[in-house]
């Protein structure tokens, strides 16, 4: 059974159709990309994936559960993380703090405890704290622990963000455009920071990415999706992608000639 299924998909902002009747799969432990010029419903899809926005019709299950019942918070706590086009770190905490606050999500002690500073809530912080340096040194980000989120480069600001995000051991990882911003270098140092993330996580973690720069989704994903104008142009591996005249003239195409 698909970890996620998104089935005859439409979402409506008045008269607007942002999507329109998109399918979509996803199973344990894949990493997929989603393309497509701007506009083409790409975030939408993501905000209807975690509740963010109401379905107009269709459905989206996720581990055979169907997610129009449940809130945005609801939808978290089932195993869906994500990010951001626009980097959403608490920027005055530092990098530890950041990650744990992931893996603290939900608390296993109630208000009072940490009121009062019970054994169980000092024993769990700490507990907390040792997990988010683990996280931290696992994606090679540990000597930053100390360091402000909002004082650090721009790059690193991304990592940390994605981080925070598997901090919560998500069965599936939403990737808004991490790419986003970074300079060469830095992207081809993305691509093998997502690529040993999926390749060690423990939890059989699926992976949905949106990114512009191709070279991320092509080098990452076995399966790419294409939308454009809120529907589903094509489908298939990178090279099918890259070869689809439809997307070349609608995407591909449009992005060289701007080069």
């Amino acid at each position: 059974m698909s970890l996620l299924e998104v089935k005859n998909l439409t979402i409506q902002f008045g008269g607007l159709k942002a999507i329109s009747n998109v399918n979509l799969e996803i199973n344990p432990g894949e990493m997929i990309g989603l393309i497509g010029p701007n506009g083409a419903g790409k975030t939408t899809l993501f905000n209807a994936i975690t509740g963010v926005v109401d379905i107009a019709q269709g459905s989206i299950t996720f581990d055979g559960k169907n997610l129009s019942k449940y809130k945005p918070n609801q939808i978290a706590h089932l195993g869906i993380s994500r990010t951001f086009q626009n980097i959403r770190l608490f920027s005055k905490m530092t990098a530890e703090e950041n990650v744990s606050i992931g893996i603290s999500s939900v608390a296993d002690y109630d208000i009072i405890s940490a009121f009062l500073g019970l054994p169980n809530a000092r024993r769990k912080d700490r507990e907390t704290r040792e997990k988010a340096r683990e996280y931290l040194a696992q994606v090679k980000l540990l000597e930053y622990k100390d360091a402000i989120a909002g004082s650090l480069p721009y790059g690193i600001q991304r990592k940390l963000e994605i981080a925070r995000a598997i901090a919560t051991r998500p069965k599936l990882l939403l990737l808004d455009e991490p790419a986003a911003g970074m300079n060469n270098e830095e992207t081809m140092e993305l691509i093998e920071f997502i690529r040993n993330i999926h390749r060690k996580n423990e939890t059989n973690m699926a992976i949905i990415l949106i990114e512009h720069h191709l070279e991320v989704v092509m080098n990452l994903c076995s399966d790419i999706t294409v939308l454009n104008l809120g529907s589903v142009l094509a489908r298939g591996n990178p090279e099918e992608v890259q070869n689809n005249p439809a997307v070349i003239k609608a995407y591909i195409g449009e992005r060289r000639n701007r080069a």
